[in-house]
């Protein structure tokens, strides 16, 4: 099961895409927006096979954009 949803979440062209996947998934998981995510950026950047700066930078204007709200691995997707 795990494998099929890391495929899932890779196979996703864009990073925005990729985050938004993976947090998804955690949300339907655990029942709820509040996510605390079990990896640390350089982990979770390797996970989304991602460059760790472009990650940063995308949390950022994802949360600029109002996608989501973060404090270090606690995240509330918005919409």
């Amino acid at each position: 099961m795990q494998l099929m949803e890391k495929i899932d979440v890779t196979s996703k062209k864009t990073l925005r895409e990729k985050i938004l996947t993976y947090l998804s998934l955690l949300a339907q998981h655990k029942g709820s927006t509040y996510i605390e995510v079990p990896l640390g950026r350089v982990e979770l950047a390797d996970y989304l096979c991602a460059d760790r700066s472009a990650l940063t930078r995308e949390l950022s204007n994802m949360k600029r954009d109002g996608l989501l709200d973060y404090d270090k691995n606690t995240f509330h997707l918005l919409k």
